[in-house]
């Protein structure tokens, strides 16, 4: 059985796509059977919000502010799930098995500077990432919530 969180330069990234059902976990017992059901329930609700989206924007068509509303909206969740997609590819999942076995393999060498590097540019990585985070979140609530009906 894997440790869930192996990854250092990624633990962030790699919490929040577990939580979605998203990162690719392979695992041998009934828990896998469960997170794959659990992927795609949540797959499958977002492609039909993302076909609601489409709908809307296709019955809205007179109107060509709300329909680029729409459209934008159906844009972003489009590449949300070509990147779902990416993630569950078999070419992402043995990039991310090698780099699970590189980054082993560092860890477990006996230089400590490389070590300690290695987990600052994580934290630093991790602190840029839940920046921009916070930035995007605040920014498209900010334009969402302020448009003109």
């Amino acid at each position: 059985m894997e440790n869930m969180y192996t990854h250092i330069h990624m633990k962030i990234v790699q919490r929040l796509l577990l939580m979605l059902g998203i990162w690719p976990v392979q695992r041998d017992d009934y828990k896998q059977k469960a997170y794959d059901a659990y992927f795609y329930i949540s797959f499958s609700y977002f492609i039909v919000c993302l076909m609601t989206k489409v709908a809307v924007a296709f019955e809205t068509i007179d109107d060509i502010i709300e329909t680029a509303d729409n459209l934008g909206v159906t844009i972003v969740y489009i590449i949300c799930v070509y990147k779902v997609l990416i993630y569950h590819s078999k070419i992402i999942r043995s990039l991310i098995k090698v780099i699970e076995k590189k980054e082993k393999y560092i860890l477990d060498s006996d230089n400590t500077e490389v070590k300690k590097n290695i987990s600052k540019c994580s934290e630093i990585g991790a602190s840029v990432n839940i920046v921009f985070s916070l930035l995007g979140n605040i920014c498209s609530n900010t334009v969402y919530y302020n448009a003109d009906p």
